[in-house]
């Protein structure tokens, strides 16, 4: 009968520990950095530039859109805003 207790209980600490592992993991890591200040400097080169066309986007932009060939192909300004991993909901607020 400890046996089956024993087997039970080492069942029961083996899920506790994968249910630790899988929820807790993910608060360490992705804890919150704080608030950010805010950088003018970007906004303030963009508009310097005036740019025609502005392409906003994750690195993937960086590697679709050739931002010289387009530039010479339509002999506009163009800024691409490139923001590794990132998706649209944050594309929304550099926008904004």
């Amino acid at each position: 009968m400890k046996q089956v207790f024993d087997k039970l209980s080492r069942h029961w600490i083996g899920l506790l520990v994968m249910i630790l592992v899988v929820f807790a993991t993910p608060m360490l890591v992705l804890q919150s950095t704080g608030d950010i200040p805010f950088d003018p400097s970007d906004r303030d080169n963009i508009i310097a530039q005036e740019p025609d066309y502005v392409f906003i986007g994750n690195s993937m932009l960086e590697t679709r859109i050739d931002k010289d060939e387009l530039e010479s192909l339509t002999g506009n300004p163009v800024v691409l805003l490139v923001s590794g991993g990132s998706r649209s909901p944050s594309w929304w607020l550099e926008l904004k």
